[in-house]
């Protein structure tokens, strides 16, 4: 049995819109596999006998590709051959119940018409393990509410009122937005709880693993969790994840707390999908294809199984505050802290020149606030001990060899390594400069990261601090634990101390360098740095004592900053949003990048020219308009050189033009350039 040949005809991706019906005298399958095709295709196989009747539109079907055999997803069957020539068979098929099957088909084909991806990328994404056919349905133990439904003020209840009349009208998605300390984990437990108790499911998303231990600590408090609850992250082992999807199909898992890949499990009667902090870019998948948004996924899912999707956040993205402020996504909002606490102050301190440790005032503001017996969080989003290590000599850094990236200095008891946060290459600190070889004594680390801060703080105040970053995630439940507990007053760390977090003694958060977040280059940076800096000011003063938020900057004249001292967040998103709507980019209109990188910076930059040409003179056929081309920001990464066409469509809502477009990008896959593919780019780095 052979496979297609090269130069054999494929269907397109969107060849049939409709899971066809189950016919034995269908022949013939259009298979997607999941293979770096670009634009993706369809092959055609046939049927044998024996399978006739097995195979079926959402079918996983083993078949003879290239020589070899590979599992893919049938897209259609049809009963006569749509192109001449010769046709492999199928060798073996894999088909799911009905209704698992055709609903998970549905959502691979908007996935993959959605983020111009291959069928089988998409089906696999939402079916992780499709040769793992469901068990045998098992009763789940009941999730019991270990005593009162939590206690909700009148403006909670209102909210809570609100999730309930969404689910029980019938509507899809609703938006839980509140400032830092409202309430909304309650508000969003009293929903769950009431679901719960229907008999429905619920999956409860979060977008850091660090954020587990506190949920989970919060979850154990008011339910019984038992056999019928499971965490879902990329700490699960592959068999484990196998294990619990088996319970999940069986029926016998109702209630999950996971990250990003949490909003495909199938759990059965889905009651509500809920992404909480909504906004961080942790929610958008990158690679491997297709490079979804779960908040889009979630959607999608609440239509097709008649559940709610529940978006929360203090700060949403400016995709969903646009489509608030349209009417598109309705909303409802809490505008007080519980429990009486107001928000914090918030001061700005105008720094003239780089931040390069703490000076005395801000040491004696710490000591000051701990002396009272509260906790501080002191906030820098630059990871290691020093930035870079610069030659005195002749100025420059050095760089990583892989990257042309400065190094960043870390510390590790006795031990001095330079890393790259890139690619992750580790090395000691050279002997002499590489660039003009003066010797090591003329190598001066600069700036500082959360090591040196860190170090800092203990060695002016003799205290033990806490710190909170991607080198100590693997141990933020004992960090989370310490600092809460009041075993240590201080903890620095950078974003991932910015979210979630409930720490009612903090009241005093030191934001470092807040220009850290607005130096990109990107149309993206502003809306991110607000966020952040939001979100940390947030820890501050949620307990019975005021809290202040002491931010450094170098521009306290940015709208950014006033919006921030004033808490008024709608004067941040409407000038946000008018720059977005007056350059035409999202979420007023939709882009699509194409990254190129090779070894060979000329070439890749001489097809990255050349595809950008190609696709003006398509793109006249087209919505899509062909914006420009040229390096990244991260010009090199891993050896690679880096540049990208940007496409750009009016319409926010626009599907890549696959049938017009792809062809021009694929013909530029040649030897020695890489083609990846981003829709809905998080950034243009």
């Amino acid at each position: 049995m052979s496979a297609p040949q090269a130069d054999s005809p494929a269907l397109p991706l969107d060849f049939f819109e409709t899971p066809g019906a189950k016919l034995k005298t269908d022949s013939y399958a259009a298979v997607s596999f999941p293979i770096g095709l670009f634009p993706p295709k369809l092959f055609e196989y046939k049927i044998p006998e024996a399978l006739r009747g097995q195979v079926q539109s959402g079918s996983w079907v083993l078949a003879p590709f290239r020589r070899r055999g590979l599992w893919g997803a049938v897209a259609e069957i049809y009963a006569e051959a749509r192109f001449g020539g010769p046709h492999g068979e199928i060798i073996e098929s894999v088909t799911w119940p009905d209704a698992i099957r055709l609903r998970t088909l549905a959502l691979a084909k908007k996935m993959a018409r959605h983020y111009a991806a291959g069928l089988a990328h998409a089906f696999k994404t939402a079916l992780p393990f499709p040769r793992l056919l469901p068990q045998e349905t098992r009763p789940s133990a009941a999730i019991q509410s270990t005593g009162a439904d939590p206690e909700l003020n009148d403006e909670q209840r209102q909210a809570f009122e609100a999730l309930l009349h969404h689910a029980g009208e019938g509507r899809r998605q609703i938006y839980l937005w509140g400032p830092t300390g409202s309430g909304k984990t309650y508000v969003l437990l009293a929903f769950i709880k009431k679901l719960l108790a229907q008999n429905r499911s619920v999956i409860y998303m979060v977008p850091e693993i660090a954020l587990t231990p506190q949920f989970l600590e919060l979850f154990e408090s008011e339910l019984t969790l038992g056999p019928a609850f499971a965490c879902w992250n990329s700490r699960v082992s592959g068999a484990q994840k196998k294990t619990l999807w088996n319970r999940m199909l069986s029926g016998e898992i109702r209630f999950v707390l996971g990250t990003r890949s949490a909003v495909f499990l199938p759990l059965t009667g889905l009651g509500a999908v809920i992404i909480d902090e909504e906004q961080d870019s942790s929610f958008k998948q990158e690679t491997p294809p297709p490079a979804y948004h779960a908040r889009d996924v979630a959607l999608w899912r609440a239509e097709e199984e008649e559940a709610l999707a529940v978006f929360a956040s203090a700060t949403p993205s400016l995709e969903c505050y646009h489509a608030i402020e349209a009417g598109l996504l309705p909303a409802v909002r809490l505008e007080h802290r519980f429990g009486g606490s107001t928000l914090p102050a918030v001061r700005l301190e105008s720094l003239s020149g780089p931040v390069d440790g703490l000076d005395a005032g801000l040491i004696q503001t710490i000591r000051a606030t701990i002396e009272t017996n509260r906790h501080v969080l002191v906030y820098h989003n630059r990871r290691g001990f020093n930035r870079v290590l610069t030659c005195e000599h002749c100025k420059t850094s050095v760089l990583c060899n892989q990257c042309q990236l400065p190094l960043t200095l870390h510390r590790e008891e006795a031990a001095v390594t330079l890393r790259c946060h890139h690619c992750g290459i580790r090395k000691k600190p050279p002997e002499s400069c590489p660039r003009c070889r003066a010797p090591k004594e003329h190598l001066k680390p600069k700036g500082v990261g959360t090591q040196r801060i860190a170090q800092d703080i203990e060695e002016a105040l003799g205290l033990k601090i806490l710190r909170l970053d991607r080198d100590t995630a693997k141990t933020s439940a004992p960090i989370y634990a310490e600092f809460k507990a009041g075993q240590s007053k201080i903890l620095v760390g950078t974003k991932m101390v910015t979210k979630g977090w409930n720490f009612p003694l903090v009241t005093l958060v030191v934001v470092l360098d807040a220009d850290n977040e607005l130096v990109l280059p990107d149309f993206r940076a502003c809306e991110r740095a607000f966020q952040t800096l939001c979100q940390v000011s947030g820890r501050a003063g949620r307990g019975r004592d005021p809290g202040e938020v002491l931010i450094r900057t170098r521009n306290p004249d940015h709208y950014l900053f006033q919006s921030l001292v004033a808490h008024d967040l709608n004067l941040f998103y409407q000038r946000e949003i008018e720059i977005r709507r007056r350059m035409r980019l999202p979420p007023v209109t939709r882009l699509f990048t194409i990254e190129l990188k090779g070894s060979k910076r000329e070439k890749v930059e001489e097809a990255a020219r050349s595809m950008l040409d190609a696709l003006r003179a398509k793109g006249l056929e087209t919505n899509m308009e062909a914006m420009g081309a040229g390096p990244s920001f991260f010009q090199k990464i891993r050896q690679n050189w880096r540049f990208q066409v940007v496409l750009r469509s009016n319409d926010p809502g626009a599907e890549f033009p696959m049938d017009a477009l792809g062809p021009v990008v694929s013909q530029f896959r040649k030897s020695g350039v890489m083609l990846k593919f981003h829709p809905d780019p998080q950034n243009l780095l």
